[in-house]
């Protein structure tokens, strides 16, 4: 479990001394901008940086407004594919 602020980052309860950033390339050695999700979901943004490609594979609807359903994330260079599934969106 990843949990970051401003100030702290920590890995399974325990505070690490380095941004998400870092922490993420040195353990994965890759980096994926966490941050970008909401702008994806909510303002169907489709491009969060030149490393990624986004595509939506379906909707829900919620409040007469439709919100992706799966996202999934490809890298462009690496083989690393991860697939976002959002099951509920409060309103």
């Amino acid at each position: 479990m990843i949990k970051s602020d401003a100030q702290t980052l920590l890995v399974n309860d325990k505070p690490i001394n380095s941004t998400l950033k870092h922490w993420m390339n040195e353990e994965l050695g890759w980096y994926f901008p966490v941050q970008k999700i909401p702008s994806i979901v909510f303002s169907r943004q489709t491009k969060i940086d030149t490393d990624w490609q986004i595509e939506v594979m379906s909707y829900q609807q919620l409040n007469q407004t439709n919100y992706p359903r799966v996202v999934r994330f490809s890298h462009t260079s690496k083989p690393i594919k991860i697939k976002l599934v959002l099951s509920n969106i409060n309103s």
